[in-house]
């Protein structure tokens, strides 16, 4: 499939380049790339798990059934 990108000069100038080193087209070179690092975006991205527990202060002033309704509530922005 044919179509039309605009390249920053450098990644096109990085691309010529190994293009011309490899002896490969500059087509080549671009989709082998492109396969690449579409690949590495597929990877499931593992973000880690946090754990703590949320401590409420004794001096709060608000009644615990009413704490656990705000807790319950969606946020909204």
């Amino acid at each position: 499939m044919r179509t039309t990108v605009a390249l920053d000069d450098e990644v096109h100038e990085t691309l010529r380049r190994k293009a011309f080193e490899e002896r490969r087209s500059f087509t080549d070179v671009l989709n082998e790339t492109l396969a690449r690092g579409l690949q590495s975006e597929t990877r499931p991205r593992v973000l880690g798990a946090f754990t703590g527990r949320i401590h409420v202060a004794d001096d709060f002033d608000d009644d615990l059934p009413e704490i656990v309704e705000a807790l319950d509530e969606p946020v909204t922005p």
